[in-house]
């Protein structure tokens, strides 16, 4: 059985899927405007993650049990943002800017809400995110906190 699931999510590549073009915006950067990239890769996470149920219930298994295979997926997952990462640094070198706990902060915030909204009738510091408006208000939020972000301190 584990074999049959590895093999099913391994061949769904959802975090690849979720990412959208931002992994062809990484290999054509050169460490200059990762603000772009970030924001474009979470806005297309929050879209894929609010749309897939599949993705959904697979971060619900990797948050909720220890298993290898969830273990290899997170390690693929966090080799996928090592290339990101490296070119933000060259771009923030000076700062004090630590964009992995924003980065960090602004994925695992995405993830909360969606899983909320989808297994709730309840809002969340009262935003529906049920309602266009209340994901249109976090989509502007992750666009509000990335240029905060950025901004020299």
């Amino acid at each position: 059985m584990d074999t049959l699931v590895e093999t099913y999510i391994r061949g769904n590549d959802y975090w690849i899927s979720a990412s959208g073009d931002a992994a062809k915006l990484i290999s054509n950067n050169k460490g200059e405007n990762t603000k772009e990239i970030l924001e474009a890769l979470l806005q297309n996470q929050l879209e894929y993650f609010w749309n897939d149920t599949e993705m959904q219930k697979i971060v619900l298994w990797q948050i909720s049990e220890s298993t290898q295979i969830m273990k290899e997926i997170c390690d693929e997952r966090e080799m996928l943002s090592k290339h990101f990462f490296s070119l933000s640094d060259i771009e923030l070198a000076g700062t004090d800017i630590d964009l992995r706990a924003v980065s960090a902060l602004l994925v695992a915030g995405v993830y909360y809400l969606v899983l909320h909204a989808k297994s709730t009738d309840s809002t969340f510091c009262e935003i529906d995110l049920k309602s266009e408006e209340g994901l249109e208000r976090i989509r502007k939020a992750i666009s509000v906190l990335l240029k905060k972000a950025y901004e020299p301190q």
